[in-house]
């Protein structure tokens, strides 16, 4: 394993070290070329803060999230001014989008309840005051459609995670909408794995991928929202570990995670990607973007236990792995140009079961004018093409560990060719002798059965799909089929709550 061994030192740490902050929790040296540019400009942030109405601290975040897109000569003390105004532009936009959505989102989540007295939260879920009465709380997984709407437009990344699978709230009485909010995705990353101890496998982990409190979160409501949903993530997902990350460079020191359980185990780099003009882009959207100019202090990795033997083998980590800069970005999941890898074993015969998922969910909210609804005489289509690929591809990443690719293109047949323009959607995944699996449940044989086979198996049955466009998961948020996709996902979500009713 091409990483290298941090000790935590038990005194003061040494430069391209790390020092053990309270609690025992470890986290890089605050890289003093940003610390101080932001403590030179500290009045000038709050003062631009102050004139658009809007929190100092959100932009703060903004800038320091966009400080690394600079040009290093400028982060000196004679210059650090020219720096934050070189940025300020998309900082400031993030910051002013982000407190409009929070001031409505507010209103849903019942937050003048808060105004009644200054609160803190308790184990027992509810918000207790000196001076003010006790209000239950909460905590449940909400909508999908609902979860996404808070990374998008509320979280400081301001981006959705395709694979997010499960997404949490914590409500005060007759809320409507979170207060606060947590996102579940699997983990993809084989680099975070090899830093753990206790040989666990993608199966067994999951990633805390977004946590966010809306302004004027009373204390200890994120760290108790994480202990209460714990159970609710061991039980759905049947994992042994919670993973996540904080970066020290957007002033977070994991206070939160370290008072629910989570330990240290690792860092790692944390690539800073920017679009055409000038906003951060996610290192899952980042691949077209520009990268940072300057070397960045890494993430910290921590780690939670969803049983007691895995909780009980962090406590065994002496020593921070240092994830190198190879590993990161090698030991990643596949992107459209890999090849890809054999379709997974159990896949066939799980696809009957999603198959039906779907059919209970599919409505004309879930379904687009599709041309390929005018099909062969030895095939049939509903319209549900689009959508149904881009939940199999989320789910085949979740249950399979797949890294399945969403196609849309043509489709022909030996008695006729179809879907021209280009409208209809599958799914692909694995790359065997006879080419990579084609799973199209939305396009139907005469016998009525859905599409699961490989490239040469279809062709020598006159049928070829020929994709226009292949996208990932991670590129699928900003595509026109989100929408009805989250349709969709909503109904799943709802006919699964119903059935844990029953």
């Amino acid at each position: 394993m091409a990483h290298d061994q941090v000790q935590l030192p038990a005194g003061p740490a040494a430069p391209q070290t790390f020092a053990a902050a309270d609690g025992g929790l470890a986290q890089p040296e605050a890289d003093n070329r940003f610390e101080d540019c932001i403590t030179a400009n500290d009045g000038a942030i709050r003062r631009t803060a102050a004139e658009a109405g809007i929190r100092s601290g959100e932009l703060e975040r903004q800038i320091r999230l966009h400080l690394p897109s600079v040009d290093p000569g400028l982060l000196t003390p004679e210059t650090s001014a020219d720096a934050v105004e070189s940025i300020l532009q998309p900082a400031l936009e993030r910051a002013v989008a982000i407190d409009l959505h929070e001031r409505i989102t507010a209103l849903g989540a019942n937050m003048k309840l808060l105004n009644q007295a200054d609160y803190q939260g308790r184990r027992d879920l509810r918000l207790d005051a000196v001076d003010g009465p006790s209000l239950p709380l909460r905590v449940d997984r909400i909508k999908p459609s609902v979860g996404n709407e808070y990374q998008s437009s509320l979280h400081y990344l301001r981006s959705i995670r395709g694979d997010t699978h499960l997404h949490y709230g914590v409500f005060l009485p007759d809320a409507e909408l979170p207060m606060a909010y947590i996102a579940v995705s699997p983990c993809d990353r084989s680099y975070m794995l090899e830093g753990l101890i206790g040989g666990y496998r993608f199966e067994d982990v999951v990633v805390l991928t977004r946590m966010y409190g809306l302004p004027g979160l009373p204390a200890n409501v994120m760290s108790m929202m994480v202990k209460h949903l714990i159970r609710s993530v061991r039980r759905v997902t049947g994992a042994r570990i919670m993973l996540t990350a904080y970066n020290p460079l957007l002033g977070f020191n994991g206070s939160v995670y370290r008072a629910s359980g989570f330990r240290p185990f690792a860092t790692a780099p944390v690539a800073y990607s920017y679009d055409h003009r000038g906003q951060y882009a996610t290192r899952r959207l980042g691949r077209n973007a520009r990268l940072s100019r300057v070397d960045t202090p890494p993430n910290v990795l921590m780690a939670r236990g969803l049983d007691r033997i895995s909780q009980g083998s962090l406590n065994e980590v002496k020593s921070l792995v240092r994830i190198s800069d190879d590993d990161y970005w090698g030991k990643t999941g596949a992107t459209v140009g890999d090849v890809l890898s054999p379709a997974p074993l159990g896949l066939a015969s799980s696809l009957h079961d999603l198959e039906q998922m779907l059919e209970n969910v599919w409505s004309p909210q879930t379904a687009q004018a599709c041309a390929a609804a005018e099909c062969s005489p030895s095939m049939s289509c509903n319209g549900q093409c689009a959508s149904s690929s881009i939940w199999l591809v989320r789910e085949l990443k979740r249950q399979f560990q797949a890294h399945a690719v969403y196609c849309s293109g043509h489709v022909a047949c030996a008695d006729r060719v179809f879907s021209r323009p280009p409208s209809h959607s599958w799914v692909e995944v694995g790359g065997g002798e006879g080419g990579s699996l084609v799973v199209d449940m939305a396009l139907r044989t005469r016998q009525g059965k859905y599409i699961c086979e490989d490239r040469r198996s279809l062709a020598r049955r006159g049928i070829r799909y020929d994709a226009i466009e292949r996208l990932t998961i991670d590129q699928l948020p900003a595509q026109p089929v989100w929408q009805r996709f989250e349709s969709l996902d909503d109904e799943v979500y709802s006919l699964g709550r119903t059935a844990e009713s029953q």
